[in-house]
This record gives structure tokens, C-alpha cells and sequence, in this order.
């Protein structure tokens, strides 16, 4: 591949992609509706789940944890934009 041709396809290659935007800081109402979850039961609803069940609820809510050395060493949570948010009722 000539050097010419190299730098056309790397052209256009970067105008495909796009810039992702920054991460939206969690509102105080995401922050108040999960404490509300957390707060009210949390245990006995978790229980309840099946093996599928807390898997999915794990993978809605965490982005990636890092695990060394057989220790978590990182945890980071999903967030919601206002697009993502489901709709839940006005009382939660």
C-alpha cells in the first residue's frame, strides 16, 4: 500500500467516526430513586430473583467491574441520560 493510499483510507476512516459525548453526571432524582430501591427491601426483592433474573439487573446497572488479583478493584455504574430513563411512577 503506497503512503498516498494509506492516508485516504485513514481519512476517511476518521471522518466515520464520531465523537462520543461525555457521560451525563446522575441527577439528583436518579440518585433519589435508587436510594429508594436500595432502601426499601432491597434484600428480600434480591433474594427472590433467579440466577438470570440478577444477571440482568447486574448488566443494567454496572458498567464494568476490575477485578486483580481475585480482588474488586474498580466498579463503575451505568448512567442514564433523560432519553434512557425509564418511566417510573411520580412517588419513587
Amino acid at each position: 500500500m503506497t503512503r498516498e493510499r494509506y492516508e485516504e483510507k485513514r481519512t476517511a476512516i476518521l471522518a466515520q467516526l464520531v465523537e462520543e459525548p461525555e457521560p451525563a453526571e446522575p441527577s439528583v432524582e436518579d440518585l433519589r430513586r435508587l436510594r429508594c430501591v436500595f432502601s426499601s427491601g432491597f434484600d428480600e426483592i434480591y433474594a427472590s430473583l433467579s440466577a438470570e433474573e440478577r444477571q440482568t439487573f447486574w448488566r443494567g446497572v454496572l458498567d464494568y467491574v476490575t477485578v486483580k488479583g481475585g480482588a474488586i478493584t474498580d466498579v463503575a455504574f451505568l448512567t442514564l441520560t433523560q432519553k434512557e430513563r425509564p418511566e417510573l411512577p411520580p412517588d419513587i
